[in-house]
């Protein structure tokens, strides 16, 4: 069932942002292909210029708009006349919140793959491929030391956690936004503001705490003293992470299991 609802939330997401990657990729190379306008007249100059602007505005709307239409799908299918159709289905709502969680991190990671494919593919047609020192970099990365292993896998689930953590914040306050009878909408983007200043502020004072002492191992030169320093730092952020998800699901499941309001 749970790959059923997947589908479903995956298909009414992309209907939407699927067409806005595309779209966004296809001007990154119109936009590209208008900054090389060394030889044009002042007018096509002007056009690049404002086609460039244009291309950062979109690209802060793009960011955004995963955001927007995964809370609109959510808020949508939970808490709207849809949701007497969706709390109606032989299903958990702990799977119903999982499939919109597995949907939600998905499109983050496309997104972020469009912007690694958008943002090169500007720079590129700007630049002389037979200038990019390519050995340079394959030399870099060939001298990537195994010490630093558990950092960069630390590092990787920490921001795979804050992404499901980012999305699971924005579910947890459409649920208690709708336990008030009016302006379920309003009281949700409040909400929304105060468990991400709450979440926000326990991250500061825990992760202050364990930096205090510490700003010394920073500004030394013995590298295994700064590496072990972010393992802890890193560490701490993953498991305060896992708690805040953790609580968040309970959350957000418990108040639409017991305390469902449609109306």
């Amino acid at each position: 069932m749970l790959g059923k609802l997947f589908k479903y939330d995956m298909k009414a997401v992309s209907r939407i942002l699927l067409p806005i990657s595309i779209f966004v990729i296809v001007y990154s190379f119109i936009a590209g292909f208008l900054l090389n306008f060394e030889d044009y007249p002042t007018p096509v100059r002007i056009v690049a210029v404002l086609a460039l602007v244009a291309y950062f505005l979109l690209l802060v709307a793009y960011a955004m708009s995963g955001y927007f239409v995964i809370a609109h799908n959510f808020y949508k299918t939970m808490v709207t006349d849809q949701g007497y159709l969706t709390h109606t289905l032989p299903v958990k709502i702990s799977s119903i919140i999982f499939s919109k969680l597995l949907v939600a991190f998905l499109w983050s990671v496309i997104i972020v793959i469009v912007f690694c494919i958008s943002i090169p593919l500007l720079i590129f047609l700007q630049v002389d491929f037979r200038e990019i020192p390519i050995r340079e970099m394959i030399e870099f990365l060939g001298s990537f030391d195994v010490s630093y292993t558990y950092t960069v896998i630390i590092f990787i689930l920490l921001m795979i956690g804050s992404l499901f953590v980012s999305q699971l914040m924005i579910f947890a306050a459409i649920a208690l936004g709708q336990l008030l009878q009016k302006h379920k909408l309003l009281f949700s983007i409040i909400f929304y503001f105060g468990l991400s200043t709450a979440i926000q502020t326990i991250y500061s004072v825990i992760l202050g705490i364990l930096s205090i002492g510490q700003i010394d191992v920073l500004e030394t030169e013995y590298l295994p003293d700064v590496l072990s320093f972010y393992n802890i730092y890193l560490t701490a952020a993953f498991f305060i992470n896992a708690l805040v998800f953790a609580g968040l699901f309970f959350c957000t499941k418990y108040i639409f299991e017991k305390k469902l309001n449609l109306e």
